[in-house]
């Protein structure tokens, strides 16, 4: 699999797991979907604003299981694109170097 298709099958289980960790917290805690969802993505995104907090031992769980999962994929993610890049920069560096070796003329004696 190449970093492009890991990178986005990376991203979609975090937000998929997102998506299901959102709305689980938003039921645990009695609060509205969109308010699950918004601390999800803020708990996801590590900005954590703190406006809204676990109350109860479930949210509190389902917090701990949202920061031990989705965070790391999305910084996985970040990183199968970067390597992602890196490694075509570098096969075409290394081209350049051979096209570059091949086309000058030979100055050993």
């Amino acid at each position: 699999m190449n970093h492009h298709k890991a990178a986005a099958a990376t991203i979609a289980a975090a937000a998929a797991l997102n998506l299901a960790f959102g709305t689980a917290f938003a039921a645990a805690d009695h609060i509205s979907v969109g308010n699950g969802l918004y601390f999800a993505i803020t708990t996801a995104t590590t900005v954590g604003y703190g406006d809204i907090t676990p109350r109860g031992w479930l949210a509190h769980l389902l917090a701990v299981a949202m920061m031990l999962t989705v965070v790391p994929l999305f910084a996985a993610t970040f990183s199968l694109f970067t390597s992602g890049l890196t490694a075509g920069h570098v096969r075409r560096a290394e081209q350049a170097i051979k096209d570059h070796v091949t086309a000058t003329p030979g100055t050993r004696g």
